[in-house]
Protein backbone atom coordinates (compact mmCIF):
# COMPACT_ATOMS: atom_id res chain seq x y z
CA UNK A 1 0.00 0.00 0.00
CA UNK A 2 1.44 3.51 -0.68
CA UNK A 3 2.17 6.13 1.58
CA UNK A 4 0.01 9.08 1.49
CA UNK A 5 2.13 12.09 0.51
CA UNK A 6 0.87 14.05 4.58
CA UNK A 7 3.13 10.72 5.59
CA UNK A 8 5.75 10.85 3.69
CA UNK A 9 5.59 14.62 4.38
CA UNK A 10 5.85 13.25 8.17
CA UNK A 11 8.27 10.59 8.09
CA UNK A 12 10.99 11.68 4.71
CA UNK A 13 11.37 15.52 5.74
CA UNK A 14 13.22 16.45 8.88
CA UNK A 15 11.65 19.76 9.71
CA UNK A 16 7.99 18.05 9.33
CA UNK A 17 9.22 14.71 11.36
CA UNK A 18 8.76 14.95 15.29
CA UNK A 19 11.65 12.36 15.84
CA UNK A 20 14.28 14.96 14.34
CA UNK A 21 16.18 17.84 15.85
CA UNK A 22 15.41 20.05 13.33
CA UNK A 23 10.90 19.13 13.75
CA UNK A 24 9.60 23.00 12.98
CA UNK A 25 5.76 22.77 13.52
CA UNK A 26 4.54 25.65 12.35
CA UNK A 27 7.38 25.47 9.16
CA UNK A 28 5.15 21.59 9.11
CA UNK A 29 1.92 23.85 8.61
CA UNK A 30 3.21 26.21 6.55
CA UNK A 31 4.69 22.62 4.17
CA UNK A 32 1.25 20.74 4.41
CA UNK A 33 -1.23 23.71 3.42
CA UNK A 34 1.40 24.78 0.28
CA UNK A 35 2.47 21.40 -1.11
CA UNK A 36 -0.74 18.93 -0.29
CA UNK A 37 -4.23 19.91 -1.77
CA UNK A 38 -6.31 20.36 1.49
CA UNK A 39 -9.24 17.79 0.38
CA UNK A 40 -6.33 15.23 0.38
CA UNK A 41 -5.00 15.71 4.10
CA UNK A 42 -8.53 16.39 5.25
CA UNK A 43 -9.61 13.00 4.02
CA UNK A 44 -6.14 11.44 5.69
CA UNK A 45 -6.02 9.79 8.71
CA UNK A 46 -2.89 10.49 9.73
CA UNK A 47 -4.04 14.14 9.89
CA UNK A 48 -5.08 12.88 13.50
CA UNK A 49 -1.77 12.76 14.47
CA UNK A 50 -0.99 16.66 13.52
CA UNK A 51 -1.56 17.86 17.27
CA UNK A 52 0.52 15.82 18.87
CA UNK A 53 3.77 16.06 17.30
CA UNK A 54 4.75 19.03 19.35
CA UNK A 55 4.13 16.42 22.27
CA UNK A 56 6.05 13.81 20.46
CA UNK A 57 9.02 16.00 19.57
CA UNK A 58 9.33 17.42 23.34
CA UNK A 59 9.18 13.65 23.95
CA UNK A 60 11.97 12.80 22.03
CA UNK A 61 14.19 15.61 22.94
CA UNK A 62 13.40 15.23 26.90
CA UNK A 63 14.76 11.69 25.89
CA UNK A 64 17.49 11.82 24.17
CA UNK A 65 18.93 14.67 26.09
CA UNK A 66 18.72 12.11 29.16
CA UNK A 67 20.27 9.39 27.46
CA UNK A 68 22.83 11.75 26.18
CA UNK A 69 23.62 12.68 30.02
CA UNK A 70 23.61 9.05 31.46
CA UNK A 71 25.99 7.74 28.89
CA UNK A 72 28.62 10.69 29.69
CA UNK A 73 27.81 10.30 33.37
CA UNK A 74 29.19 6.61 32.74
CA UNK A 75 32.50 7.41 31.48
CA UNK A 76 32.07 5.27 28.16
CA UNK A 77 32.06 5.78 25.16
CA UNK A 78 28.95 5.61 23.02
CA UNK A 79 30.06 2.67 20.69
CA UNK A 80 30.21 0.83 24.25
CA UNK A 81 27.18 1.74 25.68
CA UNK A 82 25.78 0.67 22.47
CA UNK A 83 27.69 -3.07 23.08
CA UNK A 84 26.32 -3.03 26.15
CA UNK A 85 22.92 -2.11 25.25
CA UNK A 86 22.59 -4.33 22.25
Amino acid sequence: MEQSRLRKLLKDDKECNPFNDSFDYPGLIVKLVTSIPKEEWENDKVRHALPVTTILSEGYRNYYDFLKKAIKGCNISFDQQLELTF
